[in-house]
């Protein structure tokens, strides 16, 4: 996890163990980013749940991307462990019951844009889209960041 201005990154491996932040940057290909002003800290399994809809923090707003990009594909599939069709079925479940369903923005810069703007919001982008952001503000290395697994 680093802090890019107002953004916390999270970034999740999907592919065996990392030893060096040059495998990072070849083996990322989904990044979950936060507000920085969101002090609330989740593991993999809680950040699957909460876009299963099975946990559901209160005042989180969680944020998805439409159904026509490629990273949300990648990101149900690689980290959530279920396919398009699957969530699909889940979110009408939800609808169906009242409950909140993830806030569906067009791309990776609504979603960046978002999270940037509103404290307790979550969202996923892809790392290409993170690289060009990074290399924008001209931001190094973090001194810290945390790979899960």
């Amino acid at each position: 996890m680093f802090k890019l201005n107002s953004i916390f990154v999270f970034i999740f491996i999907f592919a065996g163990p990392v030893v060096s932040l040059s495998a990072i940057n070849s083996r990322a290909d989904v990044v979950i980013i936060a507000n920085s002003e969101n002090k609330t800290a989740w593991d993999i399994d809680e950040l699957r749940k909460i876009y299963l809809g099975v946990v559901k923090p209160l005042g989180l707003t969680i944020l998805d991307q439409a159904e026509t990009q490629k990273i949300r594909e990648e990101f149900y599939i690689k980290f959530v462990a279920k396919n398009p069709s699957e969530i699909k079925r889940k979110r009408s479940i939800l609808i169906f019951s009242g409950e909140k369903v993830p806030l569906v923005l067009p791309d990776d810069s609504a979603v960046f844009d978002h999270v940037k703007k509103h404290e307790n919001a979550i969202g996923y982008v892809s790392k290409e889209f993170m690289d060009k952001e990074i290399s924008k503000t001209k931001v190094g290395l973090p001194a810290s960041i945390f790979i899960v697994k």
